[in-house]
């Protein structure tokens, strides 16, 4: 396993940027691992209504990371990230990773429309409530043009930063979004770590 530098706390905003925290060659074994996966097409609890059509909400192909001997490594890595961003910065009651983990891409559709996916909080269905969100970013700044994750303290959001492995963390009951990815490819992971419930 590859150990990045420290993260740091935005300390106005309440979020942690872990740069280079996936080096390359971890990027890239997530990647493949991940595109031997069935991709299906986004959604949220409140999309796919008649009133609320998904690709409103979202556009986006999503594909879901069991645990595997093959994606062993890749479980430990997010847990030893968490472990160490909740112990220094969150101090979350924090019990584990519930649900698989979100390989997201976001991409032009052949017709030329957007992929996105608006503003939200990571809210669960799950008996353990989301409590904490960390998104890898597995594409290069180069590769695609939008796509920036804002989280939102005001009007308009703070752009996360960009840059190939980064991770930001942040308490999943944040509003924030993807913006448009007009041309090229992002590609994200996508993890919700669960607890006891806010007190």
């Amino acid at each position: 396993m590859q150990f990045p530098l420290p993260p740091i706390r935005d300390n106005v905003h309440h979020w942690i940027i872990w740069r280079n925290a996936f080096g390359a060659d971890e990027v890239k074994r997530c990647i493949d691992l991940c595109e031997t996966l069935p991709k299906s097409g986004g959604t949220t609890f409140d999309s796919g209504t008649a009133a609320l059509p998904a690709a409103s909400v979202r556009r986006s192909q999503v594909s879901w990371v069991e645990p595997t001997p093959q994606s062993t490594w890749l479980f430990d890595k997010v847990a030893y990230l968490c472990n160490d961003m909740n112990s220094k910065f969150f101090r979350f009651d924090l019990s584990g990773i519930y649900e698989p983990l979100q390989y997201t891409v976001y991409e032009p559709s052949a017709d030329g429309k957007p992929g996105h996916y608006t503003w939200h909080m990571d809210r669960g269905d799950n008996i353990t409530p989301r409590k904490l969100s960390i998104v890898v970013q597995l594409s290069s700044p180069t590769d695609y043009t939008g796509g920036d994750l804002e989280l939102f303290f005001a009007d308009p959001g703070v752009k996360a930063p960009r840059g190939l492995g980064h991770v930001a963390a942040f308490p999943s009951f944040l509003m924030h979004r993807v913006t448009a990815v007009t041309q090229g490819v992002r590609r994200s992971l996508v993890i919700w770590v669960g607890g006891p419930g806010f007190r």
